[in-house]
């Protein structure tokens, strides 16, 4: 498609041909565990660390792009923007290549392996070409050049948020709202965050609740126990005790 995010071939094809390795970890030089891939390239044909993040990003992400594909029926009607364009977010330039290998390993799948054919293969590269056609049409197409609407200053003053790693989750949270509304405002996102803030204020209130009555329920039953405890300890004692009636001798006065 014109336009459309370039393939780096080279990325591509040494992707493909490590694709089964990409579940498989070594212990390198540095005693660290890596992904054997990543070691392949680095260590044994030492290309550039930035071809060694590409095939280790790739490679970790075309597992999602697959299972996305499979489900994919050749329509938008279960094309999820979403999901798609968190993923396209993760792999940047490489989303491409992550197609294109999701395709491949589907006209390879288990299941139909021995009877490949050619129709079928033809169909399957359709499928990839409808699937691209779609991504286009959605706009989602350098969607991780986009611009957040507020920045995190921003959102911590919209929202009087502490400083901390809480923000991460708003800006996740901004970055959902977009893709899912490409046309949305600055005011709609503000909206949007503070519906989320008041969500999660709520849960976090239900949480706290849900914790204090779990704890009083424990005191109550731990303080039931020692009065347990203390009440069979004192029944122990007072058996134990020596009786202080005078014996019966037998003598009748």
């Amino acid at each position: 498609a014109q336009n459309m995010t370039p393939v780096d071939a080279r990325i591509f094809h040494l992707s493909t041909f490590l694709y089964p390795l990409r579940k498989l970890n070594v212990v390198d030089a540095k005693e660290k565990i890596t992904p054997l891939p990543s070691y392949i390239i680095r260590d044994s044909i030492k290309f550039k660390n930035k071809d060694v993040q590409s095939i280790t990003c790739l490679l970790a992400n075309v597992d999602d792009m697959r299972d996305i594909f499979t489900t994919f029926s050749n329509s938008s009607d279960n094309f999820c923007r979403l999901r798609v364009g968190l993923l396209m977010r993760n792999l940047k330039d490489l989303w491409v290549s992550a197609l294109l290998l999701a395709g491949i390993v589907d006209m390879h799948r288990k299941e139909y392996f021995q009877q490949e054919t050619v129709p079928e293969i033809d169909a399957c590269v359709e499928k990839v070409s409808i699937f691209l056609q779609e991504i286009q049409r959605q706009g989602l197409d350098g969607c991780w050049k986009d611009r957040p609407l507020m920045d995190g200053k921003a959102i911590l003053k919209t929202l009087g948020l502490p400083r901390g790693p809480i923000i991460g989750h708003y800006l996740q949270e901004q970055t959902k709202f977009m893709l899912l509304n490409p046309l949305g405002t600055t005011d709609d996102c503000e909206i949007h965050l503070k519906a989320v803030r008041k969500r999660d204020l709520e849960i976090e209130a239900e949480e706290a609740k849900a914790k204090a009555e779990a704890e009083a329920d424990a005191e109550a039953q731990n303080s039931s126990d020692v009065c347990m405890e203390s009440n069979l300890e004192k029944n122990g004692n007072e058996s134990s005790e020596p009786s202080l009636k005078r014996p019966n001798t037998g003598d009748k006065r």
